[in-house]
């Protein structure tokens, strides 16, 4: 009988259903891009009756190989639900703990986020309508309420990392994090603010009050500018990847 399930999310999501003995009964991959890691795997046939462990090390090697985990994307997600939440915790604990050795032994500096999920309607509600894993459902749940203007729907097709950048805690009651994110694949705040200032025409030493940080606009990543200049308030979204404006305000009088 199934007693916990385990799943895996970098972007790619991967559901392991594992017995008492936590032997492997199961293994599905639950989006297109978990077809590709599991390939070599008969789609995750292979693994069934092997060792959790194992098959955990199988999986993460397969995810560093094919690029979703490399210094550029460096987060995983762990999820575990069972009908003993305490046993299920322990579990949650000691993958987070194999994970970050088998990350550190590719030589990889990421963030362990890690759950333990129980029954909820509205988890199951939100993986239903984006066709995504239980526990990206509850990351992205965590994150709508911690900032009640980001939107399920742009979050959805985010990837992991890009998730835990954009958590305002990064220890919360449901959520265990280790270790950092990476922001490598974007343009950081430096060059996100020099974009933002140029197109106002206003000076590094003219901005007043300027705060950065990031966000998603329409699905994608972005960096939030605010700034006061000339009695003037900015807003700016410039994309973490181009460095494209995507959208700015101005507007007044600010008196400081």
């Amino acid at each position: 009988a199934v007693a916990s399930v385990v799943s895996l999310d970098v972007n790619p999501s991967i559901e392991l259903k594992v017995n008492r003995s936590e032997k492997v009964l199961a293994c599905a991959p639950l989006n297109e891009d978990a077809k590709a890691i599991l390939a070599d795997m008969s789609n995750g046939a292979d693994l069934k009756g092997a060792k959790l462990d194992v098959a955990v090390n199988a999986i993460v090697g397969s995810l560093v190989r094919c690029g979703y985990l490399d210094s550029l994307s460096s987060a995983i997600l762990i999820s575990v639900e069972g009908d003993d939440q305490q046993s299920a915790a322990a579990l949650q604990q000691r993958l987070s703990a194999e994970i970050d050795a088998l990350l550190a032994g590719f030589g990889i500096e990421g963030a362990i986020l890690s759950q333990t999920l129980a029954a909820d309607d509205s988890i199951d509600t939100l993986a239903a309508t984006y066709d995504i894993s239980r526990g990206k459902a509850a990351l992205i749940q965590e994150l709508l309420a911690q900032n009640t203007t980001l939107r399920a729907e742009d979050l959805a097709g985010l990837t992991i990392n890009a998730l835990s950048l954009l958590l305002a805690e990064p220890q919360t009651d449901n959520i265990s994090r280790t270790g950092t994110a990476s922001d490598g694949s974007y343009i950081g705040t430096e060059a996100a603010t020099t974009a933002a200032l140029a197109h106002a025409g206003v000076s590094q030493a003219d901005a007043q009050r300027l705060t950065v940080e990031m966000d998603v606009e329409d699905g994608r990543m972005v960096y939030e500018v605010e700034f006061y200049a000339s009695d003037l308030e900015y807003e700016y979204d410039v994309d973490a990847v181009s460095g494209e404006i995507v959208k700015f305000s101005s507007e007044g009088r600010y008196n400081a």
